[in-house]
């Protein structure tokens, strides 16, 4: 895998548009806000999604920056909400941490991704975790799908490089360059843990497997760049005659 640099692999948009993250609420409450579908967050973060019920007068409530802010992480790219849980990725970040929790200060992977957590408690947000890939590498972007519900996180990583395909495969063969990788964590007594590692059924290179949807027992995963030819449900996955048609699996 070739590393990414931080001033060509993303636009220079993205810096300028993602690099803060800010939290609003109503001055009467949160009301709504976000918990209509909390558990759809898949591009960089912009208004409310709708259905919510804002008022139009609001405050900031926190201003929020990650535990190792450094320059060209893109803090913010993109954000999941559910109650008061907040979930906030920045995929330009360069750790070579593993798992939950590991060390934050060994930037070797550049562009690899992270995912912070925060919970509020009394009108207060702290940061609860910070995760990463259980199978982290320079260039992946960990992050660029986000979907939470309840206890349940589940986070994209776009240009995951892994051969494997369906549930639990082999994260160590990295012969499908950016062909993207899901990566499901669950939360249980305040602790987060990996519990799934997801690819495509028909996993290649460039597929970009990694925007998320979940409900429920129901996970949605999309790849933008999959080439098949197929039409409708359960079409011939071998036919690449259609570059970067996309395609979408569900799981459950």
């Amino acid at each position: 895998m070739i590393p990414g640099q931080h001033s060509t692999r993303y636009p220079r948009l993205f810096w300028q548009a993602f690099s803060l993250l800010f939290i609003v609420t109503a001055t009467m409450g949160m009301g709504g806000c976000g918990n209509n579908n909390p558990a759809v967050s898949t591009a960089p973060s912009g208004g409310p999604p709708s259905g919510g019920s804002l008022s139009a007068s609001l405050v900031q409530q926190a201003y929020l920056k990650a535990s190792n802010t450094e320059a060209g992480d893109a803090f913010g790219i993109a954000v999941a909400l559910d109650g008061d849980t907040l979930v906030v990725s920045a995929t330009g970040e360069d750790s070579n941490a593993t798992g939950v929790g590991g060390n934050q200060a060994d930037n070797s992977a550049v562009d690899s991704g992270a995912v912070y957590v925060f919970t509020r408690t009394g009108g207060v947000w702290t940061q609860q975790a910070y995760l990463k890939a259980s199978n982290t590498e320079a260039s992946d972007g960990f992050g660029r799908g986000l979907a939470l519900r309840g206890e349940t996180l589940v986070v994209g990583a776009f240009s995951d490089d892994s051969n494997a395909t369906g549930v639990g495969g082999n994260q160590a063969d990295n012969s499908a360059s950016e062909s993207g990788a899901v990566y499901v964590f669950r939360r249980t007594a305040g602790v987060w843990a990996q519990e799934n590692y997801v690819k495509a059924s028909n996993t290649e290179a460039g597929d970009r497997f990694r925007l998320v949807a979940l409900d429920g027992d129901t996970l949605v995963v999309g790849a933008t760049s999959e080439d098949s030819n197929a039409t409708g449900v359960g079409g011939n996955q071998a036919d690449n005659s259609a570059s970067a048609s996309g395609a979408v699996y569900v799981f459950q």
